[in-house]
């Protein structure tokens, strides 16, 4: 049975079904199921073959942590040691971890055991981050501040590179559950 409930989240509104749990939830990064919530105002949708791949296995709950204290669009931003500065160098380190925080919250709250991240984003690489490194900006090997919070947390990070892989997918998530 699924019913649709509203549910404020910092600035952002969520529209969604309650599901009844006969598949894993999956907290997924918003953009990638074509909302236009990346920095510039645009979206990175996933291949609909992917999307109907993760379809069929989780309950998705799409989320965006920066909305939650951040506008769309907004300037670019990047890691700059323990910081997360914008292209202006206005540190925003503050709402990024507002938004993680929030992003935590909704995962307890909805019982979520994954989380399905955009790689290359402050907030959602699992595998790679922007940052500045030696001066220079690089996608660096790292995660975002919301996947590296969320994993600390004891929720399997999924990174969108992963999702076609499907047998190491699969071993990913029985090793994320067994640890």
């Amino acid at each position: 049975m699924e019913r649709e409930i509203l549910k404020t989240v910092g600035k952002v509104v969520l529209k969604e079904a309650i599901s009844d749990k006969t598949k894993p939830s999956a907290i997924i990064s918003k953009c990638m199921l074509g909302f236009q919530c990346r920095y510039d105002g645009k979206n990175k949708p996933l291949p609909s073959h992917l999307l109907e791949w993760l379809e069929e296995r989780f309950y998705l709950i799409p989320f965006c942590p920066e909305e939650v204290a951040l506008p769309t669009p907004r300037p670019p931003a990047r890691f700059i040691g323990d910081q997360i500065v914008d292209i202006y160098g206005v540190d925003k380190t503050e709402q990024f971890q507002a938004g993680a925080k929030a992003t935590l919250q909704l995962a307890r709250e909805k019982g979520v055991d994954y989380f399905i991240g955009k790689e290359k984003s402050p907030s959602c690489g699992i595998k790679k981050t922007s940052a500045y490194l030696n001066g220079q900006e690089c996608k660096c090997d790292g995660m975002g501040l919301t996947a590296k919070l969320l994993k600390e947390n004891g929720i399997v990070l999924i990174s969108e590179w992963d999702i076609g892989k499907i047998e190491i997918f699969k071993s990913e998530l029985e090793e994320g559950k067994e640890s």
